[in-house]
């Protein structure tokens, strides 16, 4: 591009913006920034439309509407008062109004559900201690939030929860009552070879169960469609095979801004002039929660048992060390406390320090 501009003409900004929009646009109101944004918000608005406008359909499983005459089982009633005995809702007309609350984005009128055994007064918790307080529901209207980037939360759908009572979702609780038993096995552990060991029998269990891959969740199932040391807990997803287990972007770092190769193999990740550390300090091995009727049952009440984790060993007043992610326990706690995007963020971190290319 040429003008006639130079240094000595730096701060005429209105000149300088009609010198760099003029060879781009021949509509004279686009000489002026201004009209430049409002042109680029009518663009966002359009494709944002656009995307809300696309037909979808959202497919339920119907569990809702074949059980609701026995305490609505099988759908989400964390928050709401349970029975003592049976674990079912006390009331029916308490999941009614959730729902409608979640539909609407309403949880402040007369018709909201109530939350916990007793929300007038001190909860009367079965097992836990009596000063728990009531947890609330997270972002119960999350669903109805609207974005001017890429599409809305309610234009996207997945495959509805496999039904109650069907071998797909006997599977899945399966899965994760095995995932249970293997809190305290290595991943290095999470191989072929290791017969009779937990994981072996988790794979046997699990083959001998039907609907490993006829179910709306695709399995990722070896040639012989069974699973295997390499697939069983492994997503359905393209790649998800691909690699080990673990993500190796959690068990690295990234040389920083002092160009340090050290910080690669000791989980350090640049972050500006500071680092993140790869390294957690791992919960407590073997010890296990809401393994009680009754602790259950409140925690379905709301009962609010957050920070009761113990980062320390039994009968020990010292943390542990850190160390990388090794045991699925670790796993958990990372997720437990992860900030929303971290993964996602350190792995991008480190691909840019590596200079790795677009």
């Amino acid at each position: 591009m040429t003008n006639s501009w130079s240094t000595g003409n730096f701060l005429d900004r209105a000149g300088l913006e009609k010198a760099n929009l003029e060879p781009k646009f021949l509509f004279g109101g686009f000489f002026e920034l201004k009209f430049l944004r409002k042109w680029r918000v009518e663009i966002l608005r359009s494709i944002a439309t656009r995307l809300t406008n696309c037909p979808l359909n959202h497919e339920a499983n119907s569990d809702e509407k074949d059980f609701q005459d026995v305490g609505f089982v099988g759908s989400f009633t964390k928050g709401l008062p349970h029975n003592d005995d049976t674990g079912q809702i006390l009331e029916s007309e308490q999941f009614k109004r959730f729902r409608i609350a979640i539909h609407t984005g309403d949880f402040f009128n007369a018709q909201q559900p109530d939350l916990g055994r007793d929300a007038t007064s001190t909860p009367r918790w079965r097992a836990v201690q009596a000063d728990i307080p009531i947890r609330g529901w997270e972002s119960p209207s999350a669903g109805l939030t609207f974005e001017m980037h890429g599409p809305d939360s309610h234009s996207v759908t997945m495959p509805p929860a496999p039904k109650l009572g069907t071998d797909e979702l006997t599977l899945e609780m399966a899965e994760v009552y095995w995932l249970a038993l293997l809190r305290d096995v290595p991943f290095n552990q999470f191989q072929a070879g290791n017969s009779g060991s937990t994981l072996e029998q988790a794979i046997t269990f699990l083959n001998a169960l039907p609907s490993k891959g006829e179910g709306r969740r695709r399995r990722q199932l070896n040639s012989s469609g069974q699973l295997d040391a390499q697939n069983i807990f492994r997503g359905a997803t393209d790649g998800d095979l691909i690699g080990p287990y673990l993500s190796q972007f959690l068990l690295i770092g990234s040389p920083g801004h002092e160009n340090n190769q050290n910080n690669v193999t000791d989980g350090l990740i640049g972050y500006g002039a500071l680092k993140i550390d790869q390294k957690l300090v791992p919960a407590q091995s073997e010890l296990d929660h809401m393994t009680t009727w009754d602790v259950f049952l409140d925690v379905q009440d709301a009962a609010n048992l957050r920070g009761q984790d113990n980062f320390t060993p039994p009968d020990s007043s010292s943390f542990l060390p850190k160390r990388f992610i090794t045991y699925p326990r670790d796993l958990a706690t990372y997720v437990h406390f992860d900030a929303l995007y971290e993964a996602y963020l350190n792995a991008c971190l480190i691909l840019l320090g590596f200079n790795a290319p677009v």
